[in-house]
Parts: structure tokens; sequence; C-alpha cells
């Protein structure tokens, strides 16, 4: 490593462990501290041409939610709170041509982590088959069975 960059911030994400992890965590989220307990974190990738619709249904029916938007790529990171009807939210996103995974402690399957399927997933299965064509590297464990 170039002596420039050992003193640099950006070199401590080499050594960063639960305890650094978890403090980003924190400073990332919006609020005051005083949120109801995560759940987990929710990433929904959508038609950038939705975005109206996207703000629209998570300010109308999830405004206790933080959200953070990046219209420009098409998706949006929310912190799902314990209490939010995580089948309600899915079906929500999936009406508006969106797909959505949760990241969160609790998760004890593919279908659970992605419930809904991504609209590049014909060329995911593709490219699994080209690179695993006897299937034996952790066969169903990713979207949509791969």
């Amino acid at each position: 490593m170039s002596t420039t960059l050992e003193g640099s911030p950006a070199n401590r994400w080499n050594e960063a462990n639960d305890q650094d992890t978890a403090f980003y965590w924190d400073i990332a989220r919006f609020g005051n501290g005083e949120a109801p307990p995560l759940f987990g974190i929710a990433e929904i990738s959508f038609p950038k041409s939705q975005v109206e619709s996207l703000v629209s249904l998570l300010t109308e029916s999830y405004s206790e939610l933080s959200v953070k938007l990046l219209p420009a790529r098409g998706l949006a990171i929310v912190e799902i709170e314990k209490e939010t009807d995580h089948s309600l939210l899915v079906n929500e996103i999936t009406k508006v041509g969106g797909s959505i995974e949760f990241d969160c402690g609790e998760i004890n399957s593919p279908n659970y982590r992605w419930p809904t399927e991504p609209a590049a997933l014909p060329l995911m299965k593709k490219l699994k088959t080209a690179l695993d064509p006897s299937g034996i590297f952790a066969p169903g464990t990713y979207v949509g069975g791969i």
C-alpha cells in the first residue's frame, strides 16, 4: 500500500470490526434515536420511471419508516421495524414494478430474503448454469432458487 493511503480513513474499512459496523449503522440511521426496534433493512429496486409512485407509497402508507432514496439508481433503502407488515409491503412494491430484498437477522430461507423475483432472473439463471453447469455451488440458496 502506498504511504499516501496508510493514514487515510478509507484504509480503516479494512480493519472494521462488529462494533465499528454497529456505530456506522447507528449514525447512518435517520430519526432522533427514539425509533422502535429495527427489524432490518429492505433494499427496494424499482424502475426509475416509478420514483414518484414509490415515494407516494412510502410517504402515505409507511410514513414511520426511515427511507434513503437513490432515484438515479432506482433504489430505496428502507429501515423496517418489527411491527411493519412485510407481506403488505412486498405486495405494494410489486404493484409499482419493484423488487425487494430483506437483510435482517431473522432470515431463514432464500424465499424470505428475496420474496419477489427480479426482472433479470432469467439472465441470472443462464449465467449460473453457464458458470456452474453441475449445480454444485450453493444450489437453491440465492434469489429464485438459483
